[in-house]
């Protein structure tokens, strides 16, 4: 309802509770705070590229990964020599086939034995 009083006009209406927006349009250049070239740390053809222009990613985020069937048989042939290992550190004891005492023994410390040579204990018996 408006009311003209003296030459003014005053408008009568009730007080609502609303958000205020206020927009500013401005041209500018947005100069950021961190940036780092990223480069590979081994060689290899790039196989996937996880990221776009203008995507926002999180720290750790894979970005690209390069084909790794070459690391991945690499660590296979690792774990064979792995194996490989603790079957020679085991080969290096030469054990007791069964309960016996020893009677005699002609093999001494810092003696070389190859492969197949006996290791002369003598005889164990039981």
């Amino acid at each position: 309802m408006s009311i003209r009083q003296n030459k003014c006009w005053f408008l009568d209406q009730a007080v609502e509770r609303g958000d205020l927006e206020l927009v500013i349009r401005l041209t500018g250049e947005v100069i950021n705070d961190r940036s780092v070239t990223l480069t590979a740390l081994v060689d290899g053809q790039v196989s996937r590229v996880a990221t776009a222009m203008g995507e926002r990613v999180e720290a750790g985020q894979v970005l690209a990964a390069m084909d790794n069937r070459a690391a991945a048989a690499a660590w296979e042939v690792a774990k064979a020599d792995l194996r490989l290992a603790e079957v020679t550190q085991e080969w290096q004891q030469v054990r007791a086939p069964f309960d016996a005492v020893v009677v005699g023994k002609s093999t001494e410390v810092g003696q070389w034995v190859k492969p197949g040579q006996q290791v002369d204990l003598k005889k164990c018996e039981y």
